[in-house]
C-alpha cells in the first residue's frame, strides 16, 4: 500500500487539548462527480458544518477525517469514519478543542488543539499537532500522551509511528526537534538518532514514508522569510540506523532564479516526486522534479501549470497531481487540481471549483492510498475523492 501524506501548513501552537467528549450529526448523501467540464461546484452542494483539515486511510473503503464544527459547537473537535470509500460516514467521539489551523482564540481558552489525524489500523489512531492523544479502540475513547509536544508523525512500517518532537517553541517555530519511535498501542517513545537531533529549528518539516523501507524526512525553509531557506531531506532505508542527506534539489540561487522545495512525495520503486516554488518572484512558475532513485539524482525540470498549486502527490512515476491548499483572506477565490499522466512534461485541470473566502479556515490533504485511490481537502467543507488515477473527482458523502 502507498501512503503518501500532505497536511498542509503545519502551524506551531505550544498548547494541550482538555479532554472531554463532543459528537457531530449525522452525514448528508454523497454528490455526484464534479470534473472540470462542470466548471464550478457551490459550496452549498454539501452540508458545510464542519471545517475539515485532515484524513487518514487504512484502505480504499475503510477511513476517517477530522474537522471543526461551527453550528452549535464551534470549539468541538468532529471525527467521522466511513467504510464504504466515503459514501456514508458515521461520527467517532472526540477530544473538547479546536483545531491548531483554524481557532487560535479557541486553542487558548481551551487550554490547547490538535490539527491532524492518523489511523494505523482500525484500532490504533493518533490526534496530534502539537498536543499528543491515542486510541486502541477505533476512537470509542482518547488518552492523552505526556511528554513532548508533536509536529509531524507518520506510519513507517506495520505497526510503527515516527513522529518529530520538540520540548518548546520560540526559535521561532519548533526549537531542538527530534526524532522518535513508538509502537501502536504502546504509551512510551523510544528516541531513534538521526543527523538533525536537537539541532532544527524555526522550519516545517515532513515526514514522507512509503510502501518499501525508505522513509524521507524533509525540513523546509519559510519562504516568506525573505533569506535563504533551501529545504534539507534526510533519507533512510533501514528505520534510521544510516542516513544520507541531500540540499534541496530544486537549486537554491538568489533572487528571482531562487527555488525551493515546498512538497515532497515518494512511493514504492524509488521515485520521489518534489515541487519546487520562486521564493522571489510569485509570477514565476513552479516546477516539478522526479527522481528514479530514492531522491539521489532528479530529471529535468518540468514546469506546473498554476502558482496557486502549493500540494503535490504520485500515485505512480508518470501520474502526479497539483492542488490548491486552503488559504486565508477575503472574497473570491478558485481552487484547482491539475493532473499530469506523464511525469509532469503535461498538465491539464480536472477540478476547479470557486468559492467564497471566510474568516472559518481548517486544513489541507492530498494523498493516494494506491496507484488510483486519491483524496483532496483544498476549501476545507469538502473531501474529494478519486478512484482512476485522478481523472474524475467526487464530493465525499460528509
Amino acid at each position: 500500500m502507498i501512503t503518501v501524506r500532505k497536511l498542509g501548513v503545519i502551524g506551531t501552537v505550544v498548547l494541550a487539548v482538555a479532554l472531554a467528549a463532543c459528537t457531530s450529526s449525522t452525514t448528508t448523501p454523497p454528490v455526484a462527480s464534479t470534473t472540470a467540464a462542470s466548471a464550478t461546484t457551490s459550496a452549498s452542494a454539501v452540508s458545510a458544518t464542519t471545517w475539515w483539515a485532515d484524513s487518514t486511510w487504512i484502505s480504499p473503503l475503510v477511513g476517517w477525517v477530522l474537522g471543526e464544527g461551527k453550528a452549535g459547537c464551534a470549539a468541538c473537535l468532529v471525527i467521522k469514519t466511513t467504510v464504504n470509500g466515503g459514501r456514508n460516514w458515521s461520527a467517532v467521539p472526540a477530544p473538547r478543542g479546536g483545531l491548531s489551523v483554524s481557532s487560535p482564540q479557541v486553542c487558548v481558552r481551551l487550554g490547547g488543539c490538535v490539527g491532524h489525524l492518523l489511523f494505523v489500523n482500525r484500532h490504533d489512531g493518533y490526534l496530534y499537532g502539537p498536543a499528543l492523544f491515542t486510541t486502541t479502540d477505533g476512537g470509542r475513547t482518547w488518552r492523552r500522551q505526556a511528554g513532548k509536544q508533536t509536529e509531524a508523525l507518520a506510519t513507517v512500517a506495520p505497526g510503527v509511528v515516527w513522529r518529530l518532537a520538540y520540548d518548546h517553541d520560540g526559535c521561532p517555530g519548533p526549537c531542538d526537534v527530534i526524532l522518535q519511535q513508538q509502537r501502536a498501542g504502546s504509551t512510551s517513545w523510544v528516541t531513534v538518532r538521526a543527523p538533525f537531533d536537537d539541532k532544527i529549528t524555526g522550519v516545517t518539516p515532513q515526514i514522507v514514508s512509503t510502501a518499501t523501507t525508505r522513509v524521507l524526512i524533509v525540513f523546509y525553509g519559510n519562504l516568506a522569510s525573505g533569506f535563504p531557506s533551501s529545504a534539507t531531506f534526510y533519507i533512510t532505508a533501514d528505520r534510521g540506523r544510516s542516513w544520507t542527506t541531500r540540499i534541496d534539489p530544486c537549486g537554491g540561487g538568489t533572487g528571482r532564479a531562487s527555488y525551493e522545495a515546498t512538497d515532497t512525495s515518494a512511493i514504492g520503486d524509488g521515485v520521489v516526486v518534489v515541487e519546487c516554488l520562486s521564493k522571489q518572484n510569485s509570477e514565476t512558475k513552479a516546477f516539478v522534479l522526479v527522481s528514479r532513485d530514492d531522491g539521489h539524482a532528479f530529471g529535468p525540470r518540468r514546469p506546473m501549470p498554476d502558482p496557486n498549486a502549493f500540494m503535490i502527490a504520485a500515485a505512480t512515476a508518470s501520474t502526479i497531481v497539483a492542488a490548491t491548499e486552503n488559504v486565508g483572506g477575503s472574497g473570491s477565490f478558485t481552487y484547482t487540481l491539475e493532473l499530469s499522466s506523464d511525469g509532469g512534461v503535461h498538465w491539464r485541470t480536472v477540478l476547479r471549483e470557486r468559492e467564497t473566502l471566510t474568516t472559518m479556515q481548517g486544513g489541507s490533504y492530498l494523498a493516494f492510498l494506491s496507484s488510483t485511490v486519491g483524496h483532496w481537502i483544498g476549501y476545507p467543507d469538502k473531501l474529494w475523492t478519486t478512484t482512476d488515477a485522478g481523472r474524475q473527482w467526487r464530493i465525499s458523502g460528509l
